[in-house]
């Protein structure tokens, strides 16, 4: 079979080229503002201090290596259930077995004590499907409890806050040495709903992961084993081709960590989850198409596991078609849009591969800054990270209140009933 070579007729273009076809369309009188409209009209800053040109060519990446950042296609569904209660919780995981949900997620890290036959009663013993994410205080009675232990996954939240914990580095560090070893959980979650820009989000999560590291290898593990054991939580919002770089920059930053601590592999889970910060009461179905516009720039950010949250989660009014409608997004992003066959379709666009390394430089800066005040540990101590993700957040604040940043049914085309621009637009940092 012959291949022909579709665009072997036709010349490159260069980047000057595409500039003077850009002037001859700018209605202006002289070249001089002609370039001004150029310089200032057609080039878009980021909240990273990214500056965005109006085109991109092969020029621009001609310095950036020509691979994958992802080897395999597809991703794991994952259904998160906040648990406050153990009978409810049980009775919507099992609501939620459904065709084409891979996880249920319990998220334990509120709780005290478990009455764990309750919370697990009727799920399959099938530790790929039905995970556990508890923090330290819950570690050691989960490892006495031989009802959850070949039931579920353990998932162990490190620590998000600035007091160092021994003494559950040192139970982590026993339990990896178990058949079936925790998952560590990095989450990052935490910065991005509290209206941290990509960048930071980056810097903040590599930080918290190399206080792991440090915690971790300290007691004898290897990096290598620790990053295998690693799941980092992201989340993605509607800043679609933004939030695909970021997630593709985290693998890069990963990667480059882990020459530091000379592993051997950079391998590590990715989890997903999309923006609850940007979900309102206000004209609540455009959540709908929100979330959608968000899992799918997860996907094709090469996301290996993803929560599509109901589109009234944030404020617990999810019921059984909230949650349905959230589970049906992986059905199709998967079985209609086909997104499941490509490991990085983003690999190798002028435009993403640019903007992915250009997030990865501005958020390693960003990750020496943070070590230079003494490691992560140290600038949640002193306040760095909370003052530098409340500057951003007023920034986006005040865009989003002077309408110039839109949110549709929010502070643009609102319904007729609609209410003004809620006061709390993003959350709280956590201290755990």
């Amino acid at each position: 079979m012959n291949h022909e070579a579709l665009f072997s007729s036709f010349s490159p273009v260069t980047p000057d080229a595409w500039k003077q076809q850009i002037f001859r369309e700018i209605k202006a009188a002289t070249d001089a503002e002609k370039e001004a409209v150029f310089n200032q009209k057609l080039h878009w800053l980021t909240p990273e201090g990214i500056t965005v040109p109006p085109f991109f060519t092969r020029e621009n990446i001609h310095h950036i290596p020509a691979h994958p950042l992802r080897q395999q296609a597809g991703w794991r569904s994952r259904i998160e259930i906040a648990v406050r209660e153990e009978t409810a919780a049980n009775e919507t995981a099992r609501e939620s077995l459904a065709p084409g949900t891979d996880e249920i997620f319990f998220d334990l890290t509120h709780k005290s004590s478990v009455a764990w036959r309750t919370l697990l009663a009727g799920l399959p013993a099938d530790q790929n499907l039905v995970q556990l994410l508890v923090s330290g205080t819950l570690l050691e009675d989960l490892q006495r409890s031989g009802d959850a232990a070949g039931q579920a996954t353990l998932g162990v939240h490190w620590p998000g806050g600035d007091a160092p914990d021994i003494a559950l580095a040192d139970a982590v560090a026993a339990a990896m040495n178990a058949s079936v070893p925790p998952r560590l959980v990095i989450n990052g979650h935490d910065y991005h709903n509290a209206g941290a820009s990509a960048t930071q989000e980056l810097a903040f999560s590599l930080a918290a992961l190399t206080d792991c590291l440090d915690g971790l290898t300290d007691r004898g593990l290897t990096a290598g084993s620790i990053l295998k054991a690693t799941e980092l939580w992201l989340s993605a919002d509607t800043g679609f081709f933004l939030q695909i770089a970021k997630l593709r920059a985290l693998r890069l930053l990963v990667g480059q960590l882990a020459g530091a601590y000379q592993a051997q592999h950079s391998n590590f889970r990715l989890h997903v989850r999309t923006a609850r910060w940007n979900k309102f009461r206000q004209d609540a179905y455009n959540n709908m198409l929100r979330c959608t516009l968000e899992g799918m720039a997860a996907v094709l950010g090469g996301c290996d596991s993803l929560t599509v949250e109901p589109y009234n989660s944030r404020y617990g009014e999810t019921d059984t078609q909230s949650r349905r409608i959230a589970r049906n997004v992986h059905a199709i992003l998967r079985e209609e849009s086909y997104l499941a066959k490509v490991a990085d379709p983003a690999a190798g666009t002028y435009f993403l591969e640019s903007l992915t390394y250009s997030l990865a430089q501005e958020a390693w800066k960003m990750f020496q800054t943070v070590e230079a005040h003494g490691g992560y540990r140290a600038a949640r101590r002193s306040g760095f990270v909370q003052e530098e993700i409340a500057k951003v957040r007023t920034e986006r604040e005040n865009a989003i209140r002077q309408g110039k940043q839109v949110l549709v049914g929010i502070n643009k085309y609102q319904p007729a009933e609609g209410e003004s621009v809620p006061e709390n637009l993003f959350e709280p940092l956590s201290d755990l």
